[in-house]
């Protein structure tokens, strides 16, 4: 009997597990290559066992497969897909992601990000790409007069930092997520250099963290500019960090928050490889390899699916069911409020309601502490489905989600979750939550080490 009235969870790995480890019997089953092609020709590949088609496991393994594809879509990203092995699931997957496709969402995206129209190719097992990536170091560098900010969804935080020593943090409320007027968000964050750059002598150069996707520091696709035109976003948005470096007079470097949140623990405690989780008004996910690089992946954990029951929650952004935002995010916290009928006023943003939240949980109540339990658990069913696709030692948790006791309980539960589940993973795995200062502070400390300063 479940402890709390929540819907089932049922994590992805439960049923995923069948099919990308080697079962004993391989004559039930065929070896499939999925490889990903992203820009520059990177490649990514992923090998898994199918049944055969037509076999009676086929109406089983095919939603799964559905969901090993999009995980390794937003993991790794990609604007082309071949499928190595049997042509019918090739078809399968090509109709699914075509524009009449249930992952139609998924596979515009993948083609604004990449601007490269996207397609499912069939081949054998044999002639798929194998993988062939490139990573590169990051971050690190503590040197001259420095800002970090760190573009959240609720929250803005800035740092200002003189040779490596924070001499100044701020953060500020915004609800950037409605707003369709491009100067707003420019203004926004021009306004959080300002005030931290006021408390240095001079600047040298300037980090951004922020969820979405860049390539060659142009933003291809954010979350918090959701509102925002496609002719808008083109002509102010896309080039908004390298116009801001003209303006300034110094480097202006973005990257991922989830790939800042993974850098922030290299930094700190030279741990890796690390996966990053920034568990804040959306779900943030970036990865450092064990040579202490980032090899360039999507990392747009928000989408990747993480359970596989019937009645799992749909995203509202992608339309999608039982996708990590809707687990480790405000909105996540914000959904069992309301399934326990804690009163939050929708027509307040989401960051508001979840301080409510977060409000209550400090004042003991015990619906909240139920939110930030159950949420220890989907933690908990994460880890296990993000192992299967990641090379794992260490996972760092950051955001303004798990602040404060709330971020306290969600790890001792999922830690007690994985004890009882997965007892090895628990000791193959760190779960890291760094102190309350740098839970806050923490990813715009570590963007402001993203840039090289320009010497004369």
């Amino acid at each position: 009997m479940r402890d709390y009235p929540f819907p089932a969870f049922n994590p992805f790995a439960d049923t995923l597990r069948r099919y990308v480890k080697v079962n004993n019997d391989t004559r039930l089953f065929i070896p499939m290559r999925i490889a990903l092609e992203r820009e520059d020709g990177a490649i990514s590949s992923f090998e898994l066992y199918s049944p055969p088609p037509g076999s009676s496991e086929t109406k089983q393994f095919l939603p799964c497969l559905e969901r090993i594809v999009k995980f390794l879509l937003w993991q790794k990203g990609g604007f082309r897909i071949t499928v190595g092995g049997p042509k019918e699931y090739a078809a399968y997957l090509s109709d699914i992601y075509s524009d009449s496709g249930a992952r139609k969402f998924d596979a515009d995206f993948m083609a604004r990000i990449y601007q490269h129209p996207f397609e499912v190719l069939s081949s054998t097992y044999d002639s798929a790409p194998l993988s062939d990536e490139s990573s590169v170091q990051m971050g690190g560098n503590n040197d001259g007069c420095r800002v970090g900010i760190d573009l959240g969804g609720s929250s803005r935080t800035a740092c200002a930092m003189q040779d490596g020593k924070v001499i100044f943090t701020e953060t500020l409320h915004w609800n950037p997520t409605p707003e369709s007027d491009p100067q707003y968000h420019i203004s926004a964050l021009k306004e959080s250099i300002r005030r931290a750059a006021a408390h240095l002598p001079r600047l040298d150069a300037v980090g951004i963290s922020s969820a979405g996707v860049y390539i060659g520091n142009r933003v291809r696709i954010g979350s918090i500019y959701r509102g925002v035109s496609i002719e808008d976003f083109t002509a102010h948005i896309t080039d908004m960090y390298p116009d801001l470096s003209k303006e300034l007079g110094v480097p202006v470097l973005v990257a991922n928050d989830g790939e800042v949140t993974a850098l922030s623990g290299t930094i700190s405690d030279n741990l890796y490889p690390v996966l990053g989780l920034a568990l804040g008004s959306a779900l943030g996910g970036g990865y450092v390899n064990r040579e202490g690089k980032i090899p360039g992946w999507l990392d747009e954990l928000e989408f990747v699916p993480l359970d596989m029951a019937e009645n799992a929650p749909c995203a509202e952004w992608s339309g999608d069911k039982g996708t990590s935002v809707d687990y480790l995010s405000q909105q996540a916290a914000v959904r069992l409020g309301e399934i326990l009928g804690i009163p939050l006023d929708p027509t307040l943003p989401m960051g508001a309601r979840f301080r409510s939240i977060q409000n209550l949980m400090d004042t003991g109540d015990s619906k909240a502490m139920m939110i930030f339990m159950e949420m220890g658990r989907f933690l908990a069913g994460a880890v296990r489905c993000y192992d299967l696709f990641y090379d794992l030692d260490n996972i760092i948790l950051m955001g303004g989600v798990i602040g404060g006791t709330g971020g306290e309980v969600m790890l001792a539960t999922a830690k007690q979750t994985l004890k009882i589940d997965e007892p090895k993973l628990l000791d193959r795995i760190n779960l890291l939550l760094p102190s309350e200062e740098m839970r806050k502070t923490g990813q715009a400390m570590a963007a402001a080490t993203l840039p090289k300063i320009r010497r004369s």
